[in-house]
């Protein structure tokens, strides 16, 4: 059962005012709030399964939407090149019609813009969820408030990206500590995009151990899931309220305890 809390009421040992922020409204501070990896991963499982059906509806719808996509726009337009043929009867190159080429740009295009809404919405909504929010189908979709959080995902992927390029090493440890910025950038949205990259990075400095059993665990999670593909439906939620209840917790903002 999720037990009823104050969200206005601050920590004990805290100055009044709401918890997990401090006088100056921009500053974020990791003292004395540690996470623990197995209350997040409990708590995190516990909070997703208290609302699935809505992530479950907006997986299938998401995935049907690809999938048509891909009917409507992309094989018929494969289908439809014509192979040319050199002198010796050997395929040479496939030709793909302007008119078919635009189809396949604008197909590409709204599946990248679907994903992207999609994918942003499952950090929202795990935050949401875990705070103890009601999410709905509709919240999965949403476009208000996602201007941010998409300069975090890009910023946090360039930085990635740059850092897998000088010998991967660099990438796996940016990686490692930008973990919960998608996650802060909707925990403390007045912070900005800077801010979510800034409070991950002092969320894993002060707690390391927990953020690798975290990632560790989370990565064995998705790997198993995908696997089996509806084990995906499960995964990917659980490691978005995971996450969630890792930054919440090292925010220093209640949140609801589910026994």
């Amino acid at each position: 059962m999720t037990q009823p809390y104050d969200p206005y009421s601050a920590n004990e040992g805290e100055n009044s005012g709401y918890a997990g922020y401090s006088e100056n409204p921009q500053a974020f501070d990791t003292s004395n709030r540690t996470i623990d990896a197995v209350e997040s991963f409990t708590q995190g499982s516990k909070a997703l399964f208290s609302n699935f059906l809505p992530w479950v509806l907006s997986f299938l719808v998401y995935f049907a939407a690809l999938m048509a996509l891909v009917v409507v726009f992309i094989i018929p337009v494969l289908m439809s090149s014509s192979t040319t043929t050199d002198a010796y009867g050997y395929d040479n190159s496939t030709e793909v019609s302007p008119g078919g080429i635009i189809a396949m740009v604008v197909a590409y295009i709204v599946m990248f813009a679907v994903s992207f809404v999609w994918n942003l919405n499952m950090y929202r909504n795990g935050v949401r969820q875990v705070r103890g929010e009601n999410v709905t189908f509709g919240d999965f979709f949403k476009l208000s408030g996602l201007g941010a959080p998409l300069g975090v995902y890009l910023l946090a992927s360039i930085l990635t990206f740059i850092g897998m390029v000088l010998f991967i090493i660099p990438g796996l440890v940016v990686a490692f500590f930008l973990l919960f910025a998608m996650s802060m950038i909707f925990v403390r949205p007045q912070d900005g995009v800077m801010g979510a990259l800034r409070s991950s990075f002092e969320i894993v400095k002060a707690n390391p151990g927990a953020t690798f059993l975290i990632a560790l665990f989370t990565i064995l999670l998705q790997g198993v899931g995908s696997l089996i593909v509806i084990g995906v439906i499960v995964a990917v939620p659980m490691t978005m309220c995971i996450f969630a209840h890792a930054a919440l917790k090292a925010s220093g903002e209640p949140i609801p305890y589910r026994s």
